[in-house]
């Protein structure tokens, strides 16, 4: 997605979860739009987009102001204006220095404070990426200050809804949800945008840093066409052989690359009471170049085509339960799902807890059956549950409880003839219940059990689900599905076609 459309789908997923009394779209209208959105070709991103499309289009009419979080910043005026600012600032920061606006002190003008910082802060960016911090560090600034907008976010709703003709009744109507709903946005856009605010957020500091200083140089030109600039020093504490060392140590590989030679210490000493600037205006412009403008250019770069690509392509887990819940709405109607138990029966609550995770993960309209037991002495054959069809299963479930050790003549062969052909179907899921040690060992024991299944099941290509049926959390045995198997069935091909 790009950025107006992830703002987008976050906006109607803020919106829905603030909004159970259905206020701001009837259950039809939620259906249809879900309906429409799934009736055209593309893979679940845009079926999302599409659908947040209409239900914000439907709203729009109701509630101007509903789409205002959808509008991007103008980030290349935002930067052009950084850019702008800092050259400016730069430009003055002659003026700042002591005995402006004629005298230029060596080792007292703001050009070295500016290096010095340019230099302090490649250090701590290369310390950062060593440990890893970079990144990180600037997206959870950037999460919380998306998030410290909520408050701000509400009380401009709250105006707004005053302006549109007075203020809505307490306690309910459209206009409280949207107060809701805006700031619940932004926290949730946080996680989604971060990465793309760090990005510019870096990107606009380099070029404000490399504007700032080509400001501070261009200042020292353009006055030198009108003045004639004077340079001298004095201390109380340093020599003419330590102002020297200093100033070879900031402005000596400068000189040296292009072949110029610093002053010696009689010519050091005798600027005490001035000389000729232009030698030395030249030699700080080269170090700014060299120093600031360069680096700064190298590290701008990158950043800004890391924040253009992530326009473009912001990534949003779909993995989210409120999105698993939208995809599924439209999914599954060409899936007949059969569920093999092994060596334990299921009780009926917990057959439905599993039935709806399934088709939480799987699509709404997937058929699920469940079969009897498989003995644990004995190989599953071609049994079908009461009542069903000759269609052959697209997805099989062997369902496994976390009592049982995991035994490759027993256990293995039982999902070898799953995944084996034989009728079953290609699409294999293994659920492994932990409801009858729930209570009964150790969470050091079940980890060690979790292991073992995992590693027991990875060798055969598969992945396990963890899940606890007897829990009843139907949204927590869905994620544990979808964190087994990957992404949805149909996301990264383009869905069924339901």
């Amino acid at each position: 997605m790009n950025e107006r459309q992830a703002h987008s789908v976050v906006l109607v997923r803020a919106l829905e979860e603030s909004d159970p009394d259905r206020l701001l779209w009837t259950a039809s209208e939620r259906e249809e739009t879900t309906r429409a959105a799934f009736g055209q070709a593309g893979d679940d991103e845009a079926r999302l987009v599409s659908r947040a499309e209409r239900l914000l289009g439907l709203l729009e009419g109701r509630l101007p102001v509903s789409r205002w979080p959808c509008r991007p910043l103008p980030w290349g005026w935002i930067l052009a204006a950084a850019g702008v600012t800092a050259f400016a600032s730069g430009m003055a920061t002659d003026t700042l220095a002591p005995g402006a606006p004629r005298r230029i002190h060596l080792l007292f003008h703001p050009l070295h404070g500016l290096l010095a910082w340019n230099l302090g802060v490649y250090v701590f960016l290369a310390w950062a990426a060593r440990r890893g911090r970079r990144a990180g560090g600037l997206q959870g600034a950037a999460a919380r200050g998306l998030a410290g907008l909520r408050v701000a976010a509400g009380a401009w709703v709250r105006r707004q809804g005053v302006s549109a003709g007075g203020a809505p009744p307490p306690g309910g109507g459209s206009w409280r949800v949207l107060t809701e709903a805006l700031p619940r946005h932004l926290m949730l856009w946080g996680p989604v945008g971060a990465p793309l605010a760090a990005a510019r957020t870096r990107a606009a500091l380099h070029l404000a840093a490399g504007a700032l200083a080509a400001g501070c140089v261009a200042g020292l030109y353009w006055r030198g066409l009108v003045r004639e600039y004077q340079v001298y020093w004095e201390s109380t504490f340093l020599d003419a052989s330590a102002v020297r060392a200093l100033l070879g140590t900031l402005l000596g590989p400068v000189a040296a690359f292009t072949g110029r030679t610093l002053p010696d210490v009689e010519a050091i000493e005798g600027l005490r009471a001035g000389g000729p600037a232009a030698e030395w205006i030249h030699l700080y412009a080269l170090a700014a170049g060299v120093y600031v403008l360069v680096p700064r250019a190298l590290l701008f770069a990158p950043e800004a085509r890391r924040a253009r690509r992530l326009a473009d392509h912001l990534p949003v887990d779909l993995g989210e339960p409120s999105y698993r819940r939208v995809l599924a709405a439209g999914r599954g109607a060409d899936d007949r799902v059969i569920v093999r138990p092994f060596a334990w029966q299921p009780a009926p609550r917990q057959a439905d807890v599993l039935r709806g995770a399934l088709q939480d993960h799987l699509g709404h309209h997937a058929h699920i059956e469940f079969t009897a037991p498989v003995p644990h002495s004995a190989r599953p054959g071609p049994d079908t549950p009461a009542g069903a069809t000759d269609v052959a299963p697209t997805v099989t479930v062997a369902l496994f409880s976390l009592g049982q050790t995991p035994e490759d003549e027993v256990h293995g062969a039982f999902l070898a003839r799953l995944s084996g052909g034989d009728g079953e179907a290609a699409r294999l899921l293994v659920v492994v219940d932990g409801t009858h040690l729930r209570g009964g060992t150790g969470p050091d024991s079940l980890r060690e059990r979790r292991r073992q299944w995992d590693g027991f099941v990875a060798r055969r290509g598969l992945g396990a689900a963890h899940v606890d049926l007897d829990a009843g959390a139907g949204e927590a045995v869905a994620a544990a599905l979808a964190a087994a198997e990957g992404p949805p069935h149909g996301a990264a091909r383009g869905g069924d076609g339901a």
